[in-house]
């Protein structure tokens, strides 16, 4: 029965992650989303684990996490730049960014 409550817990942080990411244009709000849905994934991941106890899944906990890791570090790199040149966090304006010098 536990089971069961982490497969629903691992669908709502999924849901929730995909509504963050198609409900706004705030790219904190994206990234974070992904991240919620990359959790959603390794929490059902591990919980298929323990139900059947077969698969590597450490190799693909592994992949997860690294590219978790891999947008965490993407988000700081924005977040500076974006802080350096005093822009927008509003994604429908990034394409404005190439004209700042």
């Amino acid at each position: 029965m536990l089971l069961f409550y982490i497969f629903l817990l691992s669908i709502a942080l999924f849901a929730a992650g995909l509504a963050s990411i198609v409900a706004t244009k705030h790219f904190f709000i994206i990234l974070v989303g992904a991240e919620l849905s990359l959790t959603a994934g390794s929490l059902a991941a591990l919980a298929m684990f323990s139900l059947y106890g077969s698969g590597n899944i450490i190799l693909a906990l592994f992949m997860i996490w690294s590219i978790a890791a891999s947008e965490a570090i993407a988000l700081i790199t924005f977040y500076r730049y974006i802080v350096k040149y005093e822009n927008n966090f509003d994604v429908s304006k990034l394409n404005k960014l190439s004209d700042k010098e």
